[in-house]
């Protein structure tokens, strides 16, 4: 345990968790870009004028601080000229692009879009659009461009106390409104040019249609979509129950677990390559390459990019016989996602990569 608090890596990942927890809840920074650019540099040229070893090591813990409080900034939406909140008006017209499909409920098909336009101007930022089930004969698929004059409204907070907070949770998102359409309200503008999400998405509706073929069961089918794909929309209600209650709830969620035996396999698969000259920086590449396209292919969801990315350093630094892989991806996650750092710390998440880390380096030795 002493080892562990010692080790500086541990407190520089804290500073910037305190940082981005400190911006999240209580939007300390609201001084524009260029000022916080100023103080990091100022930060950053103190650092190295400082000689002293502990005040150094507590100046780079500030200097972490300013980092996280840095990345909420620049990627909250909110803080840019062109959010489209601050363009919208009585009898705005909005074109929207689906991002993601997401779960639906009972009586909505649910999605996660781009406002990319209001009236004339380019936007930016995220809203939730629930269209109705009677509305659409076919789900809108990732990419496509919609049409509407409807209004966004505000998410509402949970009526009852210690009830699921859906307003924070998509505020951790990006997403502060959400739009109801039904189908006389939108046009449909089409598939604007593919994004590399959009084509992970048809891709993994073609593996689906394949697997169809087969005429699995419903559960069946959702079961192998979760393992395979990472997707979850599908599994009905009981069926996760069922799942919760025998506490397996984590296979479902292609996750740490998954990644660790499939990189395992590929080290496996891959030994023979060590043999040729460069044969170790050869194996690292293909294998490094093949994580982030199974990563790509599962949606990149919060879960697939930690576990990838913490293995793909775990995987660098086996072969480079280093010991900084875990500060080094968790730095990376917080710093690219600062509002997905709750889901990097899901049910199973970080125990699954961790236990599946340590079974990885046990064969490895």
């Amino acid at each position: 345990m002493k080892k562990v608090l010692e080790y500086l890596p541990l407190h520089l990942t804290v500073g910037v968790i305190l940082g981005i927890i400190f911006q999240f809840y209580i939007q300390f920074w609201e001084f524009g870009f260029l000022r916080l650019l100023f103080v990091f540099i100022s930060f950053l040229l103190l650092l190295f004028a400082i000689r002293n070893r502990i005040a150094r090591t507590l100046w780079s813990f500030l200097l972490f601080f300013v980092v996280g409080i840095s990345v909420v900034f620049i990627n909250d939406n909110r803080n840019y000229k062109d959010y489209y909140q601050l363009h919208l008006d009585d009898v705005s017209t909005s074109i929207l692009k689906i991002k993601k499909v997401l779960k639906s409920s009972t009586y909505h098909n649910k999605y996660e879009v781009e406002v990319v336009q209001i009236n004339s101007a380019k936007t930016r930022g995220r809203a939730l659009l629930n269209v109705s089930k009677d509305s659409c004969v076919n789900l809108l698929q990732v990419d496509e461009l919609l049409f509407t004059k409807s209004d966004f409204v505000d998410i509402k907070k949970p009526l009852n106390p210690h009830q699921f907070n859906y307003k924070y949770y998509l505020a951790k998102k990006g997403i502060h409104q959400q739009l109801f359409l039904k189908k006389n309200q939108f046009k449909n503008l089409g598939v604007d040019q593919a994004s590399l999400i959009g084509v992970s998405a048809n891709f993994r509706t073609k593996v689906l249609q394949s697997l169809e073929k087969y005429h699995l069961k419903n559960d069946e089918l959702a079961v192998i979509n979760a393992l395979l794909l990472g997707q979850r929309q599908e599994i009905s209600k009981e069926l996760l129950t069922n799942y919760s209650k025998a506490g397996a709830i984590h296979i479902l969620a292609v996750s740490g677990l998954h990644v660790g035996v499939l990189l395992w396999m590929l080290t496996w698969l891959l030994k023979p390559l060590e043999r040729i000259k460069k044969g170790k920086i050869l194996k690292l590449c293909i294998i490094v390459f093949l994580l982030w396209m199974f990563a790509f292919i599962a949606g990149l969801s919060a879960s697939v990019v930690r576990a990838v990315t913490m293995f793909t350093f775990l995987a660098i630094g086996l072969s480079l016989q280093g010991s900084l892989q875990n500060f080094a991806s968790g730095v990376m996650l917080l710093v690219f996602r600062p509002f997905k750092a709750g889901d990097y710390v899901d049910a199973g998440g970080v125990s699954g990569t961790v236990k599946s880390i340590g079974v990885f380096s046990t064969i490895m030795n």
